[in-house]
């Protein structure tokens, strides 16, 4: 498809979903002024007909980017998705989606969507109104692109396995949910000025061994990081040393390196 001329004309559309599209000219959609839910499928080997390249995922990325950046007038969009297994846009609008899409699409199932810079020149409105953002089972290796989406509250990264860190998420001060579980991550460092996070989930990132970045995530509630490798716990102690008092859910089952929990007592909230 070279372009979406006409669509324009939809002055009422609320939600689109790009389902292994190939679009040379995404442009007219920057027109879509009531746009809510904006969900784009570059499919994972095993979930759909994979027909694009690493070169062509991202350029149909950078297509999009190029539209978004002129869309200063897409004021309502709240939810976007970029992602190689679509069971999320399926489960929560009823299209059916199966077990395995949910259990298995964790464990390394990526599309070759490897760059996500273009999204830096997203609109900057369109920046702030974003609240949910879906990016999970890509190639892309870190979040910096993610740096002034600052009206994010919950992100999904879960299952991109080529993900090494979560570098200037601390700009996205109203992050409270953050999914970034089956993942390569190795670093949450970039995480350091969410103080607002409420739940963090990161198992099976079996190349992290810190949890460096939480200090001031005083509201944090859950924690879920098993089967990682992490070697202390130090940062649970906050940076007053106080602890994070806001913690009830820990779980750092199968971090085998682990030798010192003396920190977690600092956390009186846990049950």
């Amino acid at each position: 498809l070279p372009n979406l001329n006409g669509i324009e004309g939809c002055l009422n559309l609320e939600f689109i979903y790009f389902n292994n599209c190939t679009i040379s000219d995404y442009s007219d959609l920057s027109k879509c002024v009531n746009l809510k839910s904006l969900y784009v499928n570059i499919p994972a080997p095993g979930y759909g007909n994979p027909l694009k390249s690493k070169e062509q995922a991202n350029l149909e990325i950078n297509n999009l980017s190029d539209a978004m950046e002129n869309a200063s007038a897409m004021k309502q969009l709240e939810n976007v998705g970029i992602w190689g297994i679509d069971f999320i846009v399926k489960s929560r609008f009823g299209i059916g989606v199966s077990g395995r899409e949910i259990t298995e699409g964790g464990k390394g199932n990526v599309n070759e969507l490897s760059d996500i810079s273009g999204l830096k020149k997203w609109n900057k409105t369109v920046k702030a109104s974003i609240k949910y953002l879906y990016l999970n089972h890509n190639s892309f290796s870190s979040t910096d692109a993610l740096k002034d989406f600052i009206g994010i509250y919950e992100l999904w990264v879960y299952g991109c396995m080529k993900l090494k860190n979560l570098n200037d998420l601390g700009t996205c001060t109203n992050l409270q949910y953050l999914v970034a579980h089956y993942t390569g991550l190795e670093d949450i460092s970039g995480i350091d000025g969410c103080s607002k996070l409420n739940y963090m989930c990161i198992f099976y990132s079996e190349s992290l061994d810190s949890l460096k970045g939480i200090e001031n995530c005083e509201n944090l509630e859950v924690l879920n990081g098993h089967h990682c490798n992490i070697v202390d716990v130090k940062s649970l102690s906050g940076n007053d040393g106080k602890g994070l008092i806001s913690l009830k859910n820990l779980d750092l089952e199968y971090n085998t390196q682990l030798k010192d929990v003396s920190n977690i007592s600092k956390c009186n909230n846990i049950n």
